[in-house]
């Protein structure tokens, strides 16, 4: 992956993509394979607001047919399906647990229909299992962590979950490799305008302080909270109050004693939220609060870390503190406007709207669904041009799909991963986040086994996987590579003397000197500290 800021002045071009999330990814992906011309821009690295920080699922939204709304579920499980066929690296198959407790918000009867109907809307040939039901004393058995009492029944379903950094960026690759041009730290600073129509962007390079303009025949904004920030859209009068932004908190904290995920309704107000496996350690979340500051401020709260664990504490049967808080992140929901609903309560839908002439605004959607979505963009924006795709979508081959069957190429590469020195975890987690890639980490070991080492002894990630990030996942900063491609920000408390050992390993790859790895090492030790704003060894429970 390479940042080529000379091709961003090559233009005009068809369509220009502000915001390089899940959303702006595929359709700049689509729009090529339509035959376009097509310029993606990011202001940050990719992915690295709401993209990166969700809660790594991918899923139907179980808990939305309890407002019937049953199209949206039905099109996130076929994308489920699609996804694991365009990625079968990147989706983990994950089965969830939904224990029913004497107080449960939802009895038992009504959790069966919900179930039996979204195993309907799946149909068939999902990654997944149909759904079961279990005693009791069943459930604890499957998840011994849970507490029994007051246990009544429960019942297990299928859904998925991904590392979602990781397919942001393998789709920005696979755009790059059928012809988009690609370029992150680059702000679009001001809207170009002529007789009224958006006709490009005024770009700046924040990493040489270049500006320049593009001109595009369609501007797509797709830069999820910042949507109607952008050139002060949100000043009109009929923008101002289109947006609502809701705030999603997650806390990693220590392994659950099975591999299974855990779908609860918290006890205070009645919303849902997941225990979910991740790399040895579980996300607990989600908050779902409305926001309305600047969302480069939005920060984990004391009282977003208070709400999850005594929501946890609620079910389980060793209670969590706080002093076993590994990190925390916190993301934004771009949704449309519902002022009459609860933040909770509005609907995760997406629209695709002109907000002025040449200017198309992608708003809401889920991250499960977002391919579909970009697809339905891109078909708005052929018909706009005038314009006939030139090839079949059918023919998209993801760029580290593997060629061939998932589960015999999983096997191989595994072995021969073993064989050059990884542990089998480690191997097997190598080979979901980099797919075909990871021939390239195997040829970097058998050059300097050493690389083959984990980074830190309880997380299952090898020294390859930075040399990697560092020489070709496009990352330009230590904090690129640590809170995105190898997650160590998210899952463990680094301290200076690993991320020392750490920039050692990558500066050779950067180019950087000593007072430069210095200063990287600095930076990733104040953003890994930053979601720790409250004392986490002297305040109590």
């Amino acid at each position: 992956m390479i940042r080529d800021v000379s091709k961003l002045k090559t233009g005009p071009f068809d369509v220009v993509i502000i915001g390089g999330g899940i959303y702006g990814s595929w359709m700049a992906l689509y729009s090529a394979l339509s035959g376009l011309k097509v310029a993606l821009v990011e202001k940050s690295d990719w992915g690295s607001a709401t993209s990166s920080s969700s809660s790594k699922l991918l899923h139907g939204g179980l808990r939305y047919l309890e407002r019937y709304e049953f199209g949206l579920v039905r099109k996130s499980l076929q994308e489920r399906k699609e996804l694991n066929r365009l990625l079968p690296h990147q989706v983990r198959p994950l089965r969830f647990l939904l224990p029913v407790y004497r107080d449960s918000r939802v009895g038992k009867l009504q959790l069966k229909a919900g179930l039996w109907l979204y195993d309907l809307l799946a149909g068939r040939n999902q990654p997944v299992g149909r759904r079961q039901s279990f005693s009791a004393a069943q459930l604890v058995q499957q998840e011994p962590a849970l507490s029994s009492d007051n246990l009544v029944a429960g019942f297990s379903y299928g859904d998925c979950g991904t590392d979602d950094f990781r397919m942001v960026l393998e789709v920005v690759d696979t755009a790059m490799q059928n012809g988009v041009t690609a370029c992150h730290y680059m702000t679009a600073t001001e809207l170009l305008k002529a007789a009224g129509r958006a006709t490009g962007v005024r770009l700046n390079d924040r990493l040489t302080g270049e500006t320049f303009d593009v001109h595009a025949s369609i501007v797509i904004n797709a830069a999820g909270p910042w949507v109607f920030q952008q050139f002060g859209l949100g000043e009109e009068p009929q923008n101002a109050c289109r947006v609502r932004l809701t705030k999603g908190v997650h806390l990693v904290m220590p392994p659950l004693s099975s591999n299974n995920a855990v779908l609860l309704t918290a006890k205070s107000d009645g919303r849902v939220f997941f225990l979910i496996p991740w790399y040895g350690r579980t996300l607990l979340g989600t908050t779902d609060t409305d926001y309305s500051g600047n969302p480069a401020d939005v920060r984990v709260e004391s009282q977003d870390i208070n709400y999850l664990l005594d929501a946890a504490n609620g079910y389980l049967k060793t209670r969590w503190s706080r002093t076993e808080v590994h990190g925390a992140y916190v993301g934004l929901r771009t949704l449309q406007n519902e002022a009459d609903q609860s933040a909770s309560g509005v609907s995760r839908e997406w629209s695709f709207e002109e907000t002025i002439p040449g200017l198309m605004t992608s708003l809401g959607g889920k991250y499960t669904s977002a391919r579909i979505d970009a697809t339905s963009a891109v078909n708005h924006i052929l018909t706009k041009l005038n314009r006939r795709t030139r090839r079949t979508w059918s023919e998209l081959k993801m760029a580290w799909s593997p060629n061939e069957k998932f589960a015999t190429w999983m096997q191989n590469v595994c072995r021969k991963a073993v064989a050059q020195g990884m542990d089998e975890h480690s191997a097997e987690t190598c080979a979901r986040r980099h797919g075909a890639n990871t021939e390239h980490l195997l040829q970097l070991v058998a050059i300097r086994p050493e690389l083959a080492e984990r980074i830190v002894p309880d997380l299952p990630f090898c020294k390859a996987e930075l040399v990697y990030a560092a020489a070709s996942e496009n990352a330009v900063s230590l904090v690129d590579i640590l809170r995105r491609r190898v997650p160590l920000m998210l899952l463990t408390q680094l301290n200076v003397q690993l991320l020392q050992k750490i920039g050692e390993l990558v500066s050779p790859e950067f180019g950087w000197d000593d007072p430069e790895c210095s200063h990287q090492v600095n930076q990733a030790l104040a953003r890994s500290a930053r979601w720790k704003i409250w004392p986490i060894a002297t305040n109590p429970d």
